[in-house]
């Protein structure tokens, strides 16, 4: 059982950003998060965001079959530091 921030690509094209872990036809995502684009700092500039992939919804754990799944792979530390900061509401440094 691995409890790693990873980024999982889906057949419908989205990358979801979550807390992982994989069992043998599934993959539990915890706090599953999506990217999303917003204005940037400057005017013309875009940057990235993290948004609930799921909005509806009171469960924080979404259970995902591994038939939907194209790849898992690490995250990049930047996103991973801005989604352990939406997630736990902490500031890291």
């Amino acid at each position: 059982m691995t409890n790693e921030v990873k980024v999982i690509k889906l057949c419908t094209g989205e990358e979801v950003i979550a807390k992982v872990e994989e069992t043998e036809k599934s993959v539990k995502l915890k706090t599953p998060l999506t990217i999303s684009q917003v204005p940037g700092a400057q005017p013309g500039q875009i940057g990235i965001g993290l948004m609930p992939w799921i909005m509806t919804s009171n469960d924080d754990v979404v259970e995902v079959s591994l038939n939907n799944v194209i790849t898992i792979l690490p995250v990049k530390k930047e996103i991973e530091k801005m989604f352990l900061e939406q997630t736990t509401g902490l500031t890291l440094i």
